[in-house]
């Protein structure tokens, strides 16, 4: 493809965004709170980044598809689709973040993804004959009628969407999320949508603020044993999530260059009557008794006080 016409639709979206924090922004000007970069990992693809305003941002919602991202009010539309699909859009803190790719990328990666698929499903009908517990047929047998009813009743732009992201697991839920799958007639599971919403939430929550570690990178990052790190979570100094046969993992944001962040073990202690996953959630979620900020961003200013009095408001009222 003629690379003129990418770099006019990556300016085409450039444009658009710089449009919307005109009527926002309160200093500097737009094209200064812009910028566009070529990136070559994960995925070869222009980022685009922007500063938003603080009162704009908190009254903002971002969703996307491979073609629109919606901002709040305002829509950042890909002029031509098939020249480039949005694979990913993220609002954090006071920046905005778009990756785009171009399609014929994306379709020569499926022609990979449909050779990869043939080997796996020879793989699965081998792997299926060679199961001998009941439990095992049962569960394998219920979880691939569902993929295989929501991939059949589920438009192709859908699941090109579902099949942009990032994970393995985050393709399967958002293929059962599509409204086609979850409406269909003999979708025998009326709690399901609640369930998959969940399961996608897991993992977003598996994922900010750097992420999970695994109990060998933090005995590793504290010089300490593995023994002693489950020691430490068992005692509520650490926050250490349950993942099934794979052990625990450790939020990445309570660690620091040296140690752990200041204050932590202070918090952790004030959120005791709450379990590790509502720990997580508290720490990195936005709380109005800190005026929209998160209890771990108040960490890292060092006003532990403010953090405390959020937890113990926590603990006593079953709400931040």
């Amino acid at each position: 493809m003629d690379s003129a016409i990418v770099e006019a639709s990556i300016a085409a979206v450039r444009d658009q965004v710089r449009l919307i924090l005109t009527r926002h922004h309160r200093s500097g000007t737009p094209s200064e709170r812009v910028h566009v970069q070529r990136v070559a990992k994960p995925t070869p693809c222009w980022r685009i980044t922007a500063r938003v305003a603080g009162s704009y941002r908190r009254a903002l919602s971002l969703s996307f598809t491979s073609h629109e991202v919606e901002l709040g009010e305002n829509r950042i539309v890909l002029p031509e689709s098939d020249v480039l699909m949005i694979i990913r859009a993220g609002l954090k803190d006071d920046k905005l973040t778009l990756y785009l790719v171009e399609t014929k990328q994306v379709l020569r990666e499926a022609d990979r993804e449909i050779d990869e698929a043939t080997d796996l499903l020879y793989r699965a009908t081998k792997t299926l004959e060679q199961l001998t517990e009941p439990a095992r047929q049962i569960a394998a047998t219920r979880a691939l009628r569902a993929v295989s009813r929501a991939i059949a009743n589920s438009s192709i732009q859908a699941l090109a969407e579902a099949a942009s992201a990032p994970t393995d697991v985050e393709v399967l839920v958002r293929a059962l999320q599509q409204p086609d799958a979850i409406e269909m007639p003999q979708f025998d599971d009326p709690l399901g949508p609640a369930r998959l919403r969940g399961l996608r939430e897991r993992e977003r929550l598996l994922k900010v603020e750097g992420g999970m570690l695994s109990a060998d990178e933090v005995a590793a990052h504290l010089n300490i044993t593995r023994q002693a790190v489950n020691k430490r979570r068992q005692q509520g100094a650490l926050v250490g999530l349950d993942a099934g046969r794979h052990g625990y993992l450790y939020a990445a944001w309570q660690f620091v260059r040296e140690g752990t962040i200041a204050g932590l073990e202070s918090v952790l202690d004030a959120l005791k009557p709450h379990d590790l996953w509502m720990q997580h959630i508290f720490m990195v979620s936005r709380n109005t008794r800190l005026n929209d900020r998160t209890p771990l961003e108040e960490l890292r200013q060092g006003r532990l006080d403010n953090v405390l009095k959020a937890a113990r408001a926590l603990g006593e009222h079953g709400a931040a």
